[in-house]
């Protein structure tokens, strides 16, 4: 409601409080509640001899204002061509010639668009705002419960850690304990042991000095025998004296760890943050497809567009996004498969059980290329122009899948990648995409469309990583669709499992969002426009469907390389 749709909402006359008026006295002229027609306006002098008339009652209602112009005069006619009240004097000298209705007719219709909007409010637009004020409030309790339960692990994080710490830091006590009693017990050994040594050349030395002072005294033949002791003992000495120094202990070295953010963080843990933190609604549209196969976001100077396609009803539509929402462009007959953006905002796509490639622009739709007898299944233009395309044959009944890429100036085939001997690197491509020196591929396994995302080189076709789910689920990992960030983080939204995927260029999980923490289900196609909103297409939970929500999300996601 506008704000001058609320300022002219009345309120009772007398009492000025109620809005919800009744009656109206024709003497008075007041609007008044129940409450004040029963109650006040009967004390009122000669109350009794007035005229009160209901509200409800149209006929009774109908009083016209005074012209805006001629303030003499009172509205009597409504000019539907100026969409405006009239008076006498307006109609004579403006409107003799437009098309005129009854003033009555036209609050008639007035009253009923009023009743039918007021019924509209009471039994859809209520009821909705009702539930979402359910949703919100039990999402605030969810809230609080969760980072409170996040509180409480962080705290309880710490005190493990600092008893792991502690303990850590004891049995590194003791074991420099142990080592400096083994070393002050190693080193009190070897000073006795040279102290010993020390006494032993004091003794000689004063046997050799009384020997040369008094050598008259001296017994020749114990002197003799004592000279040949020294002699073996030096020579003892000398070959023991390499091993003095080496014998030594050797003194322990702590090495403390710098303890930056990530060694932190690695060892502490880390907060993933809850989905309502990660995604915002930015904007939503309604399409008139029952579903949404594949979605691409292109844009030409100002105009954006969004190419939808929907199998089951065998159609492509081109959407005008800004400046206005319209359907510019259909294709009819087409069972969409996947598709891809030139560079030139021409649409490349390819069609189940179709052995073509196809070109849409605005002059039209047209067959690029026929890769008969085989399929061409995922699509993709690179930077440099380059045609991804992913193609299959089946084999003595076993499917046989390559990749190969085309130079998008003349159609020729610049490289192909195909399974080695005995390895399936590919089973079923549904989507591909590429970087500097990697391929990525959603693969499909099995007919449920459970699958994998697969990064292969581009050098030499080697497998490099894959990647499948690694959480525990519900259903088995599906794969519906990919999208490649600037920084070259991959964007996957998993339909079975309605998760949303941010995993880095080795395969390394980033993040993962539960879209029904946002009251969303079946995220099946994806798309990054140029100021990195997210697209997602969510398929309708009705069979019977006519209509698909494509929401836009701003995200606050971690978008570093995975070196």
């Amino acid at each position: 409601m506008t704000d001058r749709a609320v300022k002219n909402i009345k309120k009772c006359e007398v009492c000025e409080k109620s809005s919800l008026l009744k009656w109206k006295c024709t003497d008075c002229q007041l609007s008044m509640c129940q409450l004040c027609t029963e109650n006040i306006h009967t004390k009122f002098k000669l109350a009794e001899t007035h005229k009160i008339v209901s509200l409800t009652d149209t006929s009774e209602r109908l009083n016209p204002n005074h012209c805006h112009i001629h303030r003499n005069q009172l509205y009597c006619i409504f000019c539907q061509s100026c969409d405006q009240l009239i008076c006498p004097t307006c109609l004579s000298e403006n409107h003799l010639q437009h098309s005129l209705t009854d003033f009555e007719d036209i609050v008639i219709k007035s009253t009923s668009r009023i009743k039918l909007l007021a019924e509209q409010i009471q039994n859809n637009v209520k009821p909705l705002c009702k539930e979402t004020l359910r949703k919100i409030s039990q999402l605030q309790s969810e809230q609080h419960y969760r980072f409170q339960n996040i509180i409480s692990s962080i705290k309880r994080q710490e005190e493990i850690l600092s008893v792991q710490i502690m303990l850590h830091k004891e049995f590194l006590l003791t074991k420099v304990q142990q080592e400096e009693t083994k070393t002050k017990d190693t080193l009190l050994q070897k000073k006795k042991t040279f102290t010993n040594k020390i006494d032993k050349m004091r003794q000689i030395q004063m046997f050799f000095n009384n020997a040369l002072q008094e050598p008259d005294d001296v017994d020749i033949d114990y002197l003799q025998m004592e000279t040949g002791e020294v002699m073996k003992w030096l020579s003892a000495e000398k070959l023991s004296r390499p091993s003095m120094q080496t014998n030594m202990p050797t003194l322990p070295i702590f090495e403390s760890m710098n303890m930056n953010k990530k060694i932190v963080s690695k060892a502490f843990g880390f907060q993933n943050s809850s989905p309502d933190s990660l995604l915002s609604f930015d904007k939503s549209y309604i399409l008139d497809l029952p579903s949404v196969t594949r979605m691409k976001i292109s844009k030409d100077t100002e105009t954006i567009y969004l190419w939808t396609g929907c199998n089951s009803a065998k159609k492509i539509k081109r959407y005008c996004i800004l400046p206005d929402f319209r359907l510019e462009q259909e294709i009819v007959e087409k069972q969409i498969y996947d598709m891809t953006m030139t560079s030139s905002g021409d649409l490349l796509f390819t069609c189940s059980y179709d052995t073509c490639l196809y070109r849409a622009s605005n002059d039209g739709t047209r067959k690029l290329k026929s890769f008969a007898p085989l399929f061409p299944t995922a699509v993709h233009v690179n930077l440099e122009g380059e045609i991804y395309i992913s193609l299959y044959e089946y084999v003595m009944n076993k499917r046989h899948s390559k990749i190969i890429i085309l130079d998008s100036r003349d159609g020729k085939e610049i490289k192909h990648y195909e399974n080695g001997h005995n390895k399936e690197w590919f089973v079923c491509v549904t989507r591909i995409t590429d970087d500097s020196d990697s391929i990525y591929l959603v693969d499909v396994l099995f007919e449920n469309l459970e699958g994998r995302i697969v990064a292969i080189s581009k050098k030499d076709g080697l497998l490099k990583w894959t990647f499948d789910g690694q959480v525990e689920k519900r259903y088995p990992f599906t794969p519906s669709d990919f999208v490649k960030t600037k920084v070259d983080s991959l964007v996957v939204a998993d339909v079975r499992n309605n998760f949303i995927y941010i995993i880095g260029k080795k395969g390394t999980l980033f993040q993962m969002i539960d879209t029904t923490k946002i009251g969303l289900t079946l995220p099946c196609c994806i798309d990054i426009d140029e100021n990195d909103l997210l697209w997602v297409a969510f398929t309708p939970t009705c069979k019977i469907a006519k209509t698909t929500n494509v929401h836009v999300f701003r995200w606050d996601l971690i978008m570093s390389h995975d070196h």
